[in-house]
């Protein structure tokens, strides 16, 4: 697969799944294009988050804040905010975390739903982490870093991995 010039992950309440896949996915296009870190937009790409039912605007929660922070990635800025048409809009590719909410776009967004698709090819859901431990956390992340390099046709993963287990982070 080429790689989208605006990519949009979709979750629940956009604090965790969604926010981790999008500084997930920026960090890996900009590996994979060769471009510095927080470059990415000036190339014409960028990635984004949002979330189907967001009752307030709410930072990442502390462990997805944590988890990325130990890859060496900030989370700390992101801040939720509800999916609308205008986002969509303004979106190429949105891959979403479960089929309830790819159900969603179709139902609200029916205009939208054409450019949107599971992140998992296989139809299943990634877990909401949220209020779970930080292990489950760090799986989480593991599975999304595992299933956007594989959307975007590369092999990746492999060195967050050899750090984790060195700081003896339970992966599987």
């Amino acid at each position: 697969m080429d790689i989208p010039k605006k990519l949009m992950f979709v979750c629940t309440g956009n604090t965790c799944r969604s926010p981790i896949a999008e500084v997930l996915a920026r960090n890996i296009i900009e590996e994979i294009l060769n471009i510095p870190p927080d470059k990415l937009i000036k190339t014409g790409y960028s990635v984004s988050s949002a979330g189907i039912d967001v009752q307030e605007v709410s930072p990442a929660t502390e462990h997805a804040i944590t988890v990325m922070g130990e890859r060496g990635i900030d989370l700390s800025f992101h801040r939720s905010r509800q999916i609308t048409d205008e986002l969509l809009t303004n979106a190429d590719v949105v891959w979403t975390m479960s089929p309830r909410h790819l159900q969603y776009i179709k139902v609200h967004f029916p205009d939208q739903v054409v450019k949107a698709s599971l992140l998992r090819i296989d139809g299943g859901e990634i877990a909401d982490p949220f209020e779970e431990d930080l292990d489950t956390y760090h799986r989480t992340a593991t599975q999304l870093d595992e299933l956007i390099h594989k959307r975007l046709g590369r092999k990746g993963g492999e060195l967050w991995k050899k750090k984790l287990l060195q700081k003896g982070r339970f992966l599987s």
